[in-house]
């Protein structure tokens, strides 16, 4: 199946945009998005296939870790429920925006455990998670949408390097 390209700059509605997004996230396709510095690359991280494929675009190596992007600190304090002060002082001045906080992953209540087996291999293959809120509306009323977060890297201009 060809890619579909919405502009976002020439949509009738946005709004129309998000919930093509969130409807092409929850069948396990790639979107692309604008972040507040770079393109994302995001795949519905409860869909093993979606993430598999993400890092089949990609050209990942199996130890270099995709980061969840969420909707709010307090998300992404359930994937880090052991966050430091710092962390959590970082991300409520940081967040949303162009910080990715990585932390330990080792806490037995964190929310990875509900992600599948091998999307927590591919976001946190070292023992750390990397998290981020984007700072970008758009990405951000998506997320607001989603039923849990998205395995998120970034693309230059030939959407294969970070």
């Amino acid at each position: 199946m060809p890619p579909t390209v919405i502009n976002v700059g020439t949509a009738p509605d946005v709004r129309d945009v998000v919930h093509r997004a969130v409807q092409a996230l929850a069948e396990g396709q790639i979107v692309a998005f604008p972040t507040e510095t770079v393109y994302g690359i995001a795949a519905n991280a409860r869909h093993e296939a979606a993430v598999e494929r993400l890092v089949e675009i990609k050209q990942r190596k199996d130890n270099h870790a995709l980061s969840l992007a969420v909707k709010s600190a307090d998300d992404a304090f359930d994937y880090i429920p052991d966050a430091s002060s710092m962390g959590k002082r970082l991300a409520r001045r940081c967040w949303p925006g162009p910080v990715t906080l990585v932390m330990p992953d080792d806490h037995p209540d964190s929310l990875i455990q509900q992600l599948p087996a091998s999307v927590r291999k591919r976001v946190a293959p070292n023992g750390t998670l990397g998290l981020r809120v984007p700072g970008h509306q758009l990405i951000l009323e998506v997320l607001r949408l989603m039923p849990g977060p998205l395995a998120l890297t970034s693309a230059n201009r030939s959407g294969m390097e970070d």
